[in-house]
């Protein structure tokens, strides 16, 4: 039976965007697990006087944080249609 753990050194963060929205940063970032399918990730981020910022669901977006965080979606979809794009050209041909 293979070990399905999560294994934070097979994560990567191959594109990573924030938008600032008052008292909240909207995080914007495609990951990539063990090499494979790009994915998109969208999170919310309060940031902390010390320390680590604390992370909280996203769940319902003002209009303004919207207009703030589109701009970062539509920049990380062609980061992914770049990604597959050169997955095709660095394949060989059948």
């Amino acid at each position: 039976v293979p070990n399905m753990a999560f294994d934070k050194s097979k994560d990567k963060t191959l594109f990573e965007k924030t938008a600032s929205c008052g008292m909240f940063n909207i995080l914007v970032a495609v990951h990539s697990y063990d090499g494979g399918e790009m994915k998109l990730q969208i999170s919310r981020q309060r940031p902390q006087e010390q320390g680590e910022p604390q992370f909280a669901k996203l769940g319902r977006m003002s209009l303004g944080e919207i207009e703030e965080t589109l701009p970062l979606i539509n920049e990380a979809i062609e980061f992914m249609k770049k990604g597959k794009k050169d997955d095709k050209a660095s394949s060989p041909a059948a």
